[in-house]
């Protein structure tokens, strides 16, 4: 038998039992129903503060609730600071790769060897801040290509220590260029394209 209140329940039960001569079992309280739980209210700021001078491009950070403070300049990332395109590797002339003079100062992450026209088995050279294979090593002498066997191959040359910890700019870099100059050419007409990649720290 079903029933839609719990007082109905007790009038029944009591109406069974006298009948029945047995007590019936006493029926449990019904618990109270929980209130209700409140909704998160949102929180809505008045008013920023600014904690001293922010400097016109970089990130804002917040110092704490509701006041905001300059966090400084955004991150600089990798990206192709200069090429040399169609190098020949025939040559054991210097060849320059310029960096343009909107970069003041940087910092080389890579020098980046691709689009051969053909195997690349015999060359043999580096990289040099000055002409005539002069001035800081960037990349060593004894550098090969042999792994650069069509187009669609990448070779990353190697770095020497120095390159990978110079702040580069006009005070040792006075041309503002690189020289990219073989030891061993190879014997037949082949090129392939150059590209410098640093963080621009102008």
């Amino acid at each position: 038998m079903l029933f839609s209140t719990a007082e109905s329940a007790v009038a029944e039960l009591a109406v069974a039992e006298a009948l029945a001569g047995t007590p019936a079992p006493p029926i449990p309280p019904i618990p109270p129903i929980p209130p209700p739980v409140p909704r998160a209210r949102k929180l809505r700021m008045s008013r920023v503060l600014q904690s001293g001078d922010i400097t016109p491009g970089h990130i804002v950070q917040w110092t704490t609730d509701g006041v905001i403070q300059d966090g400084g300049p955004i991150a600089a990332a990798q990206k192709v600071l200069a090429s040399a395109r169609e190098v020949d590797f025939m040559s054991t002339a210097d060849q320059p790769i310029i960096i343009p003079s909107s970069v003041t100062a940087w910092q080389l992450t890579g020098i980046l060897v691709t689009n051969a026209s053909g195997p690349l088995l015999n060359a043999q050279g580096g990289v040099y801040t000055a002409a005539g294979k002069t001035g800081a090593s960037i990349v060593a002498s004894t550098q090969t290509y042999a792994t650069l066997t069509g187009p669609d191959l990448l070779l990353y040359l190697t770095l020497t220590a120095y390159a990978q910890s110079a702040r580069f700019s006009l005070n040792n870099l006075p041309a503002n260029r690189l020289y990219f100059s073989l030891t061993t050419g190879q014997p037949a007409a082949a090129s392939a394209d150059l590209y410098v990649v640093g963080i621009d720290l102008s």
